[in-house]
């Protein structure tokens, strides 16, 4: 039989968390990852289960009462301004490769590149504006 110490069974159990997290994706926002590395190592480095024990409680309580709170904020935080779509309709850009009704090009908002199409021919180095959204292909029209 399987000589398996009970602090082993807690790295086990970390393993499967992190694979589930994997598994799942973001949707627990990094809960299972997190605690199943804090069984992981618990189970790995203690001696003996009660040290695992306490090491893994502490560590937990930890999480839960200080660093999920930040973690939510930050991840929360950072896609919303991301996916903030509204902030691009009214925006100047630049077509970089021209963009017509029939073929789509690119424009430069800001620092990035954008996939665009528009009602009618533009030239590269014409400035446009956002008029909307199609996916993840903005919409444009000369700037007036």
């Amino acid at each position: 039989m399987l000589d398996i110490a009970p602090q082993q069974i807690l790295a086990i159990v970390g393993l499967i968390l992190i694979l589930l997290e994997l598994y799942v994706g973001v949707e627990t926002g990094f809960d299972l990852l997190i605690i199943g590395l804090i069984l992981f190592f618990s189970g790995l480095i203690a001696p003996d289960l009660s040290i695992a024990g306490i090491f893994t409680i502490i560590l937990a309580s930890s999480y839960f009462f200080l660093g999920r709170k930040l973690l939510k904020n930050k991840l929360s935080k950072k896609t919303w301004d991301k996916l903030n779509t509204d902030k691009l309709v009214g925006a100047t850009a630049t077509v970089i490769k021209s963009v017509s009704p029939t073929n789509p090009g690119l424009v430069q908002l800001g620092d990035e590149q954008w996939r665009a199409s528009a009602n009618q021919e533009i030239k590269s180095g014409t400035k446009v504006v956002v008029t909307g959204l199609e996916g993840i292909t903005l919409v444009v029209e000369i700037k007036k």
